[in-house]
């Protein structure tokens, strides 16, 4: 039995894709619909399993070119998605000739359960999964990640019921990466309070759109999908360790795109961890082209971790965190916002 898993999210291509493959399936992967589409005019695979919300042809729209296809017509479709729930979804892709529609979060055995029903076919055994060239890290990772992913899931049916909580909720966020690294309350708020008074003296017209503050408080939700030893490890990291770290900033943005009117929080979540020379993370972003909020929390962000410390750093002293701003200043900081930064922190000791 042959299966297309078809997902723009590269940790659930991997992870479905594991899945399957322990239960002796032949499984191919494919990030988007236009892709998918391709690989199944040539590969003819017996399941196409698909998300639906995707760049370029999404979910309904490739079922609907396969199913109209007299050619593709046979292949079994099944939806297997987090952002399409509403009962009404359900019934538009079951029209299209879906031959299932599954809400996630499965286990993996559901998965399998659920696909096996949807074709007819005898529920396969899981098999213990084989060495298929990642590393435990990736894998674990992975199944990290997918746990995140059921919390924003959460995160976005209270933002559908109740709007007037939604920062609220993004603060819990907040503070549950707080409570893993040790800090109070207080210390997981500081830097995104901190940045928003600097955001209101450098760029007034970014710090009236709520969806800034809430990406300052965001900015490190990546950290739930790392194990509590990297998280806290006092040592050097190696480079396998290091990778992992510097895949969290584009895995959260990607998992928080799901949650509706997010705007310019993803933004701050993805790049502040860009520095202005080009050698920050994840995508190594110079200049300008790192959006300006991420550029102005980054600072602000610093500058507490420094003075405030953390499990594996001492805290120093607000003149010495100022030098220390200064001295990265056009290599990881912006040129143009460290001065009036550094003014503003002085100006707050004194008073």
């Amino acid at each position: 039995m042959r299966v297309l898993v078809v997902d723009d999210l590269a940790y659930n291509r991997r992870s479905l894709k594991g899945v399957f493959q322990s239960a002796g399936y032949q499984v191919a992967t494919a990030e988007d619909g236009e892709s998918a589409l391709r690989l199944i005019r040539t590969d003819h695979p017996d399941v196409v399993l698909t998300d639906i919300l995707m760049p370029n042809l999404d979910g309904f729209q490739l079922c609907r070119a396969i199913k109209t296809d007299p050619n593709l017509a046979a292949i079994a479709v099944v939806f297997y998605t987090g952002s399409y729930t509403d009962p009404k979804d359900r019934e538009f892709g079951m029209s299209l000739g879906a031959a299932a529609y599954l809400v996630k979060p499965l286990e993996p055995r559901e998965i399998l359960a659920e696909v096996s029903r949807a074709i007819g076919q005898p529920e396969p055994a899981l098999q213990p999964r084989k060495h298929q060239g990642e590393t435990f890290s990736t894998a674990y990772a992975d199944r990290l990640a997918s746990k995140l992913q059921d919390k924003v899931a959460e995160l976005q049916k209270t933002y559908l019921a109740l709007d007037e909580s939604y920062t609220g909720t993004v603060a819990a966020l907040a503070l549950a990466v707080a409570a893993r690294e040790g800090l109070s309350a207080l210390e997981a708020e500081r830097p995104a309070r901190l940045a928003q008074l600097f955001c209101e003296r450098a760029a007034p017209e970014l710090a009236s759109d709520p969806n800034v503050f809430r990406g300052f408080l965001l900015h490190d939700v990546g950290k739930l999908t790392l194990p509590d030893a990297l998280l806290t490890k006092l040592g050097t990291l190696t480079p396998e360790e290091k990778a992992q770290i510097q895949r969290t900033p584009a895995v959260a943005a990607d998992i928080l795109r799901n949650v509706p009117g997010l705007g310019r929080a993803l933004d701050i979540v993805r790049y502040s961890h860009e520095h202005w020379d080009g050698s920050g993370y994840p995508e190594g972003l110079k200049g300008e082209a790192i959006p300006l909020a991420a550029r102005i929390f980054a600072i602000a962000n610093s500058f507490e971790a420094m003075t405030t410390g953390r499990p594996y750093r001492a805290k120093i002293s607000v003149d010495w965190a100022v030098a220390e701003i200064r001295a990265r200043t056009g290599t990881q900081f912006d040129p143009g916002l460290t001065e009036e930064f550094c003014a503003m922190v002085t100006a707050m000791r004194e008073r």
